[in-house]
């Protein structure tokens, strides 16, 4: 990023102040980590790192800034953007960095969405303008206020974001109009879930469930499960798994792993006996895999 603007350093070295403004007229930023990313930044519980020197340091902990003052006004240019293989986005905005000694470092001021584009569950959606809100509090507190659109067959989709960067909330909208699982069933495939194979009503759930790992999604999910009724719907961090037995023997699912080797398995059970079966599996990784399962209640 490139910065021009004043600073100025006044008091003493026991009590710093710092005030000015700086003008960003271009630069990019290329986060690890978008909300929809479907991604996991907590370390893997599964991966063990052996053979490691022993005296390796601990991080450093966070800088004290002791009797720094700030008050500092930040102005974001046209030319300052988010830009990943997923994602391109011009912002604007500008931002006041303050502290009194001895509280916290406060964030007041918006952050601007200008234009720009983003893949969301493997579409590419146009984002509207919209803003990031920050209020002073914590920086996760900032209030969001995203919009962005697709179109998908005869409809036109729209996804906001809403709430905060700590708890978004994700709502889904149409033009013709339908309810949220009909707009996800046709950003997803193409139709509503009147309409929908039993197959793809499985992969309208999974990706459900699966948003409800990441936002706050009102009524979506309960709404689901009443359109697109199923046996088996489990959602925690680490996967999300949805089933429906059809008939007396056959039993699929379909699951979405987000932790370890990240990817989609389809199983199909069949039942031989009530306590005999064998379930045939394959994921997108490429594995494949035959068990047999013997069960017996006591």
């Amino acid at each position: 990023a490139a910065a021009t603007g004043t600073l100025r350093v006044r008091g003493t070295l026991a009590a710093p102040s710092v005030r000015g403004k700086l003008y960003v007229p271009e630069g990019v930023v290329r986060p690890a980590f978008l909300p929809a990313a479907n991604a996991s930044t907590e370390p893997d519980p599964t991966i063990e790192v052996v053979g490691l020197p022993g005296d390796i340091a601990a991080p450093a902990p966070a800088t004290d800034l002791g009797n720094l003052a700030l008050g500092v006004t930040i102005t974001l240019g046209n030319g300052m953007r988010i830009r990943r293989r997923d994602a391109d986005i011009q912002l604007g905005g500008t931002l006041n960095v303050t502290r009194t000694p001895p509280g916290p470092l406060e964030v007041r001021g918006t952050v601007d969405i200008e234009r720009g584009w983003y893949t969301f569950s493997g579409r590419r959606f146009t984002l509207h303008p919209g803003t990031v809100r920050f209020t002073g509090g914590p920086v996760d507190q900032a209030v969001l206020d995203i919009e962005a659109g697709h179109r998908a067959g005869e409809y036109d989709v729209t996804v906001s974001v809403q709430g905060t960067i700590a708890k978004p909330q994700l709502l889904l909208a149409s033009e013709p109009p339908l309810d949220e699982p009909d707009v996800l069933a046709v950003l997803l495939v193409g139709r509503p879930t009147g309409e929908l194979s039993d197959n793809e009503r499985l992969s309208v759930q999974a990706e459900a469930a699966s948003l409800a790992v990441g936002y706050v999604v009102p009524g979506l999910t309960s709404a689901l499960e009443e359109a697109l009724p199923l046996e088996q719907v489990q959602v925690s961090p680490e996967q999300v798994r949805v089933g429906h037995r059809f008939g007396n023997d056959i039993f699929v699912s379909l699951s979405q792993q987000f932790v370890g080797w990240a990817g989609q398995t389809l199983a199909v059970e069949y039942s031989i006996t009530p306590r005999l079966s064998v379930e045939l599996s394959t994921s997108s990784r490429g594995s494949g895999a035959v068990d047999v399962f013997w069960r017996r209640r006591y």
